[in-house]
């Protein structure tokens, strides 16, 4: 729901009670949409003389010689006239059109997310002004990070209303006539792509039922492996006594009988809608939430009834929703009239191959690139999953490179059969046919090999030469690791020599006799026993420890400190 009006005051939502705020210290809304009054600036297109002038110019200066040069030369606009004279009686007021579509803020750094402006254009300005950027009216823009969806309608509220009012007239002053008068505005329809086309209109153009202008005689078939529904009735807009009606072979098998279905009329749309609940009303989301309607709304196509609807000439209008040019454009430039079937006489038709096909010496070239290619190992074996044969193994061409690393490691051929050697990368089966993209090429070899598949002299010489090479390589391997293990050897025995010799020294300088000294007793004698002394440190920093005082002093007790 949307916190405005009578409930602005809300903490929570009244429908599922989820929380207005995703923080509630700071008061930072869950999400946001900012509407712009529209009204005001609409009433400052005639506050400029030169601009109001314009405002008159699809009534007082177009051309009307039966040329689409202007939404005024559209049958909608006219029907609309029509059906409200006193609206079309003053050529001031507005007839605008809505456009909404998606777009990423932080381009490649969110993937995700989606923000959605809605923008109205007035048509009554020339055909060169109406559509420049200028004269866009931002009207609402629906924060992301995610797609309003179906709830587009919750963000729109305020727009209708002001819609509604706006139908009935606002008073404004004309800087043009120099007096005020009662400016009217009206919506004549909605520009979007087909995804926003769902959103705005509340079909589903997802599923069975997808295509608008057939409805529930949509005809549509899942196909198990693609994952996605396909649409086969398109053969009955054809006339009748078409020769594709019966074609079985290019199509589905079937014979296309059933002619063109009339088109849905409005009081059709009206009545399907009636049981149909909005995705704004309070009402209709409470009954929304109930498992009884969610049965029932698997049974409907439509998804939700459009907010649109409220406005009291809606219902009317001959055009209520458009798919944008650049989207029509880009699917009709996808079937180039290069590609349409072309006419061999006698009821026969020719279809063109598209500019990616191969031909025979195409797919030479391609096979000459793709032994030209030195890869790492492994590399190829990503290329396999593309370029194979499970019927042919030897025509895949990560088998053809093993092989040929086989065959280059060792001179022993024996293994290698006629059907295992390779052709630019390539192999060939027992019967000739090169095996390319997991199809044969019948009749066509890529490059002479000799008659018996068999490799020249030169080749068995330097393969050969290679296994000598390898062999020394391995032998100098082997003398290597001896001299490494004699190195070893050595270093232990030499260590072992220096703990001898430290032990020894260690040995003597315990056993020497301490200096008589006049002054003092004499000490006790030493046990010459260097299991029964307590050292406490090793012998090693003993021994270094006595040179240390030889040097200095000449002091050769060495007794342990207690």
């Amino acid at each position: 729901m949307l916190f405005r009006g009578k409930d602005s005051g809300l903490d929570k939502c009244e429908i599922c009670n989820a929380s207005r705020y995703k923080d509630t210290e700071k008061k930072t809304a869950a999400k946001r949409m900012r509407y712009f009054p529209l009204k005001p600036r609409l009433q400052k297109l005639f506050m400029s003389s030169k601009t109001a002038t314009l405002m008159r110019w699809h009534s007082e200066e177009r051309i009307d010689d039966g040329k689409f040069r202007h939404p005024a030369d559209a049958l909608a606009w006219k029907d609309f006239d029509l059906k409200n004279p006193s609206f079309a009686s003053d050529p001031r007021n507005i007839r605008m059109g809505l456009a909404a579509d998606g777009f990423n803020l932080f381009r490649t750094l969110s993937v995700t997310h989606s923000t959605w402006p809605v923008i109205l254009i007035p048509y009554n300005l020339p055909p060169w002004l109406c559509m420049k950027q200028p004269n866009f009216i931002l009207s609402t823009l629906i924060d992301g990070p995610k797609s309003p969806g179906n709830k587009i309608d919750v963000y729109l509220q305020p727009l209708v209303e002001e819609l509604n009012e706006l139908w009935n007239g606002v008073m404004t002053y004309d800087v043009s006539s120099t007096q005020m008068f009662n400016m009217r505005a009206a919506l004549l329809w909605t520009i979007s792509d087909f995804p926003g086309y769902a959103m705005l209109s509340g079909w589903g153009t997802k599923g069975a039922y997808a295509c608008p202008n057939c409805g529930k005689d949509t005809r549509s078939k899942w196909l198990d492996n693609g994952h996605k529904y396909c649409y086969t009735c398109h053969r009955r807009f054809l006339p009748r006594g078409h020769k594709l009606r019966r074609d079985k072979v290019s199509f589905d098998g079937t014979i296309e009988m059933e002619i063109k279905k009339a088109s849905t009329t409005v009081t059709d749309i009206i009545s399907e809608l009636d049981s149909v609940a909005t995705e704004y009303k309070k009402e209709d989301l409470r009954k929304r939430r109930r498992a009884e309607y969610e049965k029932e709304s698997e049974e409907h196509i439509w998804k939700k009834k459009s907010i649109f609807f409220e406005l009291p000439y809606w219902s009317d209008n001959l055009i209520r929703h458009n798919l944008d040019v650049m989207h029509i454009e880009k699917n009709k430039s996808n079937i180039r009239l290069p590609l349409h079937p072309v006419e061999k006489g006698s009821g026969k038709y020719y279809l063109p191959p598209a500019p990616f096909t191969l031909g025979k010496r195409d797919k030479e070239t391609f096979c000459k690139v793709l032994k030209s290619v030195k890869a790492p190992d492994g590399y190829l074996l990503t290329l396999k999953r593309y370029v194979r044969n499970r019927a042919y193994p030897e025509g895949s061409i990560a088998r053809g490179k093993s092989l040929e690393k086989d065959y280059q490691n060792g001179p022993n051929l024996s293994k290698l059969k006629s059907s295992n050697l390779f052709v630019n990368g390539l192999g060939e089966d027992p019967h000739g046919r090169v095996r390319c993209m997991g199809r044969g090429i019948t009749r066509h070899k890529l490059c002479e090999i000799s008659s018996h598949n068999a490799p020249t002299p030169q080749m068995v010489e330097q393969l050969q030469e290679l296994q000598r090479l390898k062999d020394d390589l391995i032998h100098e391997k082997k003398e290597v690791e001896l001299m490494r293990l004699e190195l070893d050897n050595r270093k232990e025995e030499f260590f072992k020599e220096k703990e001898q010799i430290v032990d020894q020294v260690g040995n003597e300088l315990i056993g020497m006799p301490e200096p008589q000294s006049s002054t003092k007793e004499s000490a006790p004698p030493q046990p010459k026993s260097r299991k029964s002394l307590n050292f406490p440190m090793p012998p090693e920093q003993v021994v270094a420890i006595n040179a240390d005082n030889r040097r200095n002093d000449n002091d050769y007790n060495c007794s342990p400190v207690q």
